[in-house]
C-alpha cells in the first residue's frame, strides 16, 4: 500500500474510529485500525466486536492495499507530524513507513486478513432525525443510564420508535429520564442501545444541527450514519423496565416530571430523581 493524504483529515479520522478500538486485548489486531486504500479514498475502521466505526477520507492512492496499524502508536505518530501531506508506504513484510516533511516513523503492520469482518447487519433505514434533536435527546438522558451490570438492559438507552414519535428512556433505579420528540419513521421498533455507543454517537455528531442523522435498526443491530461516519453496534438483549408504570406518583405526575423543554418523566438533572 502506498498513499498520500492530508494530515488534518487523517488525524480526525483516526480519532473518530479509535473510539471503537480495544486498547488492551489478547487479540493484538483488535488494538489496531484497518486502513484500506482503493480508488481515490482511504477507509479507516475500528471494531471491538461490539461496536464498529467506519469513515472514509480522500487520498492519493499510488498503490492500493490494506493493512492494520496499532491505533495508539499511529495516533501518536500522526500527532507529531507537521501540517500538510502525509505519505504511508507499507511493503510485503509489514514494514510501514510514515513520512511528512523531515519527520519519518516506522511501524510494523498487522495482516488485514486477521482483522474481523464487520457483520452484515441487515438493518434497514428506520428514521432520519436532525443532528440537533438527537444530540439534545442524548444529553437529556445519558446521565441516567445504569452502571449495574447485574441489570444489563438498563446499561443502555431504550429507543421506542413509532411512525410519528421517537422516545428515548434511561434509568438507573434512582433516576428516570424520558424524552419524546416528533419524527417520521418507516416502522415501529423497540431496541436497547449500549450507553457506550450513544456516547460515541454524541461525540461524532456534526456541528450543524440541521444535518440529518440516518438510523437503521433491526432486532440485533443499530446503525447511525452522520458526518461521514458509520457507527454500527450490537444491541442489548433483555427486558427494559416498563417505565409507563413509574411515570405517575401518588395519582399524579412526579414533581420532577416535565413536558416540553425538559425530559418527559425525567429527573431535573443528574443529581435529581427518586428511587424507582
Amino acid at each position: 500500500m502506498n498513499i498520500v493524504c492530508d494530515k488534518t483529515l487523517l488525524s480526525a479520522a483516526i480519532d473518530g474510529v479509535s473510539k471503537a478500538v480495544t486498547m488492551r486485548s489478547a487479540i493484538p489486531v483488535l488494538e489496531g485500525i484497518l486502513l484500506k486504500a482503493e480508488g481515490f479514498q482511504l477507509t479507516l475502521t475500528g471494531y471491538d466486536l461490539e461496536m464498529g466505526i467506519v469513515t472514509t477520507i480522500e487520498a492519493n492512492v499510488k498503490e492500493p492495499g490494506e493493512i492494520v496499524l496499532n491505533a495508539k502508536l499511529l495516533s501518536s505518530m500522526i500527532s507529531r507530524m507537521p501540517a500538510g501531506q502525509i505519505s504511508i508506504l507499507s511493503v510485503d513484510n509489514g514494514k510501514t513507513t510514515i513520512k511528512s516533511g523531515v519527520a519519518e516513523f516506522e511501524i510494523q503492520s498487522m495482516a488485514a486478513t486477521d482483522f474481523p469482518d464487520l457483520p452484515n447487519t441487515g438493518a434497514e433505514e428506520t428514521l432520519t432525525i436532525p443532528t440537533g434533536v438527537l444530540r439534545d435527546m442524548i444529553d437529556r438522558t445519558l446521565y441516567a443510564v445504569s452502571q449495574d451490570e447485574k441489570k444489563p438492559a438498563h446499561t443502555g438507552e431504550l429507543f421506542e420508535i413509532e411512525p410519528d414519535k421517537l422516545t428515548i428512556v434511561a434509568l438507573d433505579g434512582y433516576r428516570l429520564a424520558i424524552v419524546e420528540r416528533p419524527v417520521t419513521a418507516v416502522k415501529d421498533i423497540r431496541i436497547i442501545v449500549p450507553s457506550k455507543t450513544m456516547t460515541e454517537v454524541a461525540h461524532l455528531l456534526p456541528n450543524d444541527d440541521e444535518e440529518p442523522v440516518h438510523i437503521c435498526a433491526n432486532r440485533r443491530y443499530v446503525v447511525f450514519m452522520a458526518a461521514g461516519y458509520t457507527i454500527m453496534s450490537r444491541l442489548i438483549e433483555g427486558e427494559f423496565l416498563n417505565y409507563h408504570n413509574v411515570r405517575r406518583y401518588r395519582g399524579g405526575m412526579h414533581p420532577s416530571c416535565r413536558r416540553g423543554g425538559d425530559p418527559v418523566g425525567a429527573s431535573a438533572g443528574p443529581r435529581g430523581g427518586r428511587a424507582l
